[in-house]
């Protein structure tokens, strides 16, 4: 019985080469469509969807970046199949294509030092060019090696970004009527009549409430921090946000407190964002008992 020969496949001018057991090296050669020099890059046929296969063979429509970013992965993380050095070098090329995922991919690699040696200074530089296209992960992992680095006025300025591009203001659902110009809410006492209002989202309206003067209260600042604490144990990221920017008026008081709750507000956000929405494994410590 014949075994079947590892298949590789240019991912630019689609030749297709098999490869001897016996070898270590994958097949040599210039590409034709890379530039001149350029050898052939090569993607494992054992890896690539028939679709993606069939497409590479066509000359016309080499591989996006996408699918390299998908190939580094499959090198980096299936046991099988791990190699990477490989890995490196599909993020690398999807990276130089523009795509942010593989830029991140980069910078967690340099930082972790467990591929290649570390070196925070790449990890920055991938980092930032993956923020700038707008990577949530590459912000705040960004932001968490400020941290580490012990650079926090760094940290903190990514972390509040953010921890507010993701905090929505509260709706109050009885807007009822417009009387001289002026929306009355719901008062504060409607909203305890509510079955479930002892929630992240009811605690934080009462927060809003007491922290603007509306739905049936005066405004007191003291009592919304204490409405917001409570809602910020419970999870609320706009609570979080709102005693940040409060505890912000003193900020040399309270920079460890500010910073914990914009970091945790931005830790709950991308987990959010992963849809990995769990119920928070930390506790926010309750000043206001």
């Amino acid at each position: 019985m014949s075994i079947k020969r590892p298949t590789y496949i240019c991912a630019y001018c689609g030749i297709v080469k098999r490869v001897r057991f016996s070898l270590k090296e994958l097949p040599s050669g210039a590409c034709p469509k890379r530039g001149e020099g350029e050898s052939h890059f090569w993607a494992d046929r054992d890896l690539l969807s028939k679709q993606c296969y069939k497409r590479l063979k066509k000359t016309d429509k080499p591989i996006d970046a996408k699918y390299m970013y998908y190939l580094g992965q499959c090198y980096e993380t299936k046991e099988n199949l791990q190699d990477l050095e490989t890995a490196i070098k599909w993020y690398q090329e999807a990276a130089d294509f523009g795509l942010d995922e593989a830029m991140h991919a980069l910078g967690r690699i340099y930082e972790g030092g467990k591929i290649i040696p570390q070196d925070l200074g790449k990890a920055e530089e991938w980092y930032s060019k993956a923020a700038k296209r707008g990577n949530y992960d590459a912000k705040f992992d960004m932001a968490h090696l400020y941290e580490n680095k012990n650079e926090k006025l760094k940290a903190l300025y990514i972390y509040e970004q953010l921890a507010r591009s993701a905090a929505k203001t509260p709706v109050f659902q009885g807007l009822i009527s417009m009387l001289g110009g002026l929306p009355q809410y719901w008062r504060i006492s409607d909203i305890r009549k509510i079955e479930n209002w002892n929630n992240a989202d009811g605690l934080t309206k009462f927060g809003y409430a007491y922290e603007h003067g509306i739905a049936g209260v005066e405004k007191d600042l003291h009592e919304a921090e204490v409405w917001y604490m409570r809602a910020a144990d419970k999870g609320s990221i706009y609570a979080m946000v709102a005693l940040g920017s409060m505890l912000s008026e003193d900020l040399e008081k309270n920079k460890e407190k500010v910073f914990e709750y914009y970091r945790i507000a931005a830790l709950l956000s991308r987990q959010q964002k992963k849809k990995d929405i769990i119920e928070p494994y930390f506790q926010i410590i309750p000043f206001y008992v």
